[in-house]
Order: C-alpha cells, then structure tokens, then sequence
C-alpha cells in the first residue's frame, strides 16, 4: 500500500504563445492552478513539456520561472536537463543547481545511444557532475529514448559513479523491472513511476512517487484512488483509477499530448498549443475533445473527488 510519504508529482506542459513562443509568464498561474489540485511537486521540461522542442536559453528560463513559482506555492521541483549534446545537457544541470531545484533528472541520448550500461552511466555521470550536490534521477523511457538496457542495472553502476545519485524515474511499463529496481534501491534512493494508468500497481509494489502528466489534471482521482487503496477499498479504488483510465483514453483519441494540454486549459489553466513537430488540435477537434470529455462526465468527477477531501501530504 502507498504510504504517508508517497509523492504524486506533475509533469507541467510548457506554456506557449499562439506562435509557439515560450509564455514562462503564464507559469506563476499554473503552479496556483496545479496546486490546487493537490500535486506535491513538478517535474518540469520533460516529455510532456516537449522539452526536446525547445532550446537551452528557453528551457533555462522556464527552469528559472519555475523555481520561483514552485517555491511560492510549497512545490518541489525537478528539471529534465537531458539533451542530445552534452555540452548542453551540463550547462542545464549547473543552472538548476544554481535555481536549487530539489533533483535534476536526464535521459539517454537518442541519436547516438548507449549500447551499454557502462557508456550509458559515463553519459549520466558527465552530466552529474555539473550539480555535484543535486540529487540526480536517471530518466528511464525506451519508448522515447530507443535504449532499453536493463535499469536495475543501470541504478547500481550509478551509485558507484555517481556522487549525487538519487534513483530512477521509471517511465516503463515493465512491473518486473520496476520490481527489480525497488529491490536493488538503496535507502534515501527514488523509484518514481512514469506510467499513470498503472500508478496502483506500481504504489502497491513500494515506489516513492510517481510522475505523470494526468496528474496535471486528474490528481484528484489519483489521491481518491490512492486513499481507497490504502484504507483497503479495492473496488473503490480500482473505480478511480478506471475513471483515469477513461479520461487517458479520451485524450488518446484526439492525439494525447496536444489534448492533454488543451484540457488544462478547457479547466481554466490555458497554456497555448503544442510546438512544431506537434500540430495543436483544430477548433473543431477542440470542440469534439470537449463534446467527449463532457460525455464522460470529467468534471463532475473532479468535484467528486474533490468533495472527498483527499489530499497529499503536506
């Protein structure tokens, strides 16, 4: 079962103008509107905020607005400081030192990837050592990356190479790694899981967090969720959790990642389309997502949950 201490962490989109210019002025409002929805943290410039689509000057001053947005509103804060070169990915990681975010976290190289453990942690290590005093997460996601060396593996070579290592984000539906990456865990060490709609199994099998873009909408239905689970409510919980489900596999069919983002602004949060490569939803494929998510019932599941008064951890 999840314990007290179990961190429900959201993945931010990146807000943007309608040219697609980055709108970091628009983060403040975002971290009030994601904290109301009773996320513990933020884990910023990854996957869902297309951080490969922006560049290093960008992706340095969204880190800075939202180092200070995440302070002001009690959130931690995690940046994706990954990159294909790595003479920006170091640059990325001594400036969230700089910020003091509460742990950077990198990804493979996608291009010319590691075709071992030990070349993959010599990247992560080169890397590392730009915030030597910042607890370092690898970021685990072969669907993206293409390197899908065993991460067990890879978390063990790490804390031998890496003074500041802090653990994985397991962003994999493989339970049998994840299993296998909380068994070799050291104390103090994260295993934070990446893929939301299995996030029961993964609380029950002992991760620390999870993060997650639904969360940057639907966190009331995981804590709901995640209580249920822990009080012993099976079907309860498994209710919540297929709800989430439901909400996922809506987005999925307009194309989730630009749908998502169109969601958080459809609940008062607007953030601006997707960049290039991503086309944004048109005005009519923005209305039939809306005609959808409506037909589910989203919203009144929030109030719901809502009304349930289940929150994270303070």
């Amino acid at each position: 079962m999840p314990s007290a201490s179990f961190r429900l962490i959201a993945a931010p989109h990146t807000p943007c103008r309608d040219d697609g210019a980055l709108a970091e002025d628009r983060v403040a409002a975002q971290a009030r509107f994601l904290r109301g929805l009773g996320v513990d943290g933020v884990f910023v410039a990854g996957t869902t905020g297309e951080g490969p689509s922006f560049d290093r000057d960008e992706r340095q001053r969204l880190a800075a607005a939202w180092a200070k947005a995440a302070r002001a509103e009690g959130l931690g804060l995690w940046i994706h400081v990954g990159a294909d070169a790595l003479g920006d990915a170091w640059q990325l990681a001594a400036h969230a030192a700089e910020l003091r975010a509460d742990g950077i976290a990198a990804l493979a190289p996608r291009y010319f990837r590691p075709r071992t453990v030990d070349e993959l942690v010599d990247w992560l290590a080169a890397i590392a050592e730009a915030a030597p005093r910042v607890p370092f997460l690898y970021y685990d996601i072969p669907a993206f990356t293409g390197v899908a060396l065993p991460t067990a593996e890879v978390m063990v070579a790490c804390r031998e190479r890496l003074r500041s290592f802090g653990g994985v984000k397991f962003t994999n539906p493989d339970l049998a790694e994840l299993q296998r990456c909380l068994a070799v865990a050291a104390p103090g060490e994260d295993v934070l899981f990446g893929t939301d709609e299995a996030l029961l199994a993964a609380a029950a099998l002992g991760c620390s967090g999870a993060v997650g873009s639904s969360y940057g909408f639907a966190a009331p239905l995981y804590r709901c969720a995640l209580a249920a689970q822990e009080r012993g409510e099976h079907e309860e919980s498994a209710r919540w959790q297929r709800r989430a489900i439901a909400w996922i596999d809506a987005l999925v069919a307009h194309g989730y990642l630009r749908s998502a983002k169109a969601t958080v602004g459809m609940l008062g949060c607007e953030l601006g389309p997707v960049r290039a490569p991503l086309r944004p939803l048109t005005s009519a494929q923005r209305d039939a997502l809306r005609r959808d998510l409506d037909a589910l019932g989203v919203r009144q599941w929030l109030d719901e949950a809502r009304r349930a008064s289940v929150r994270g951890p303070e």
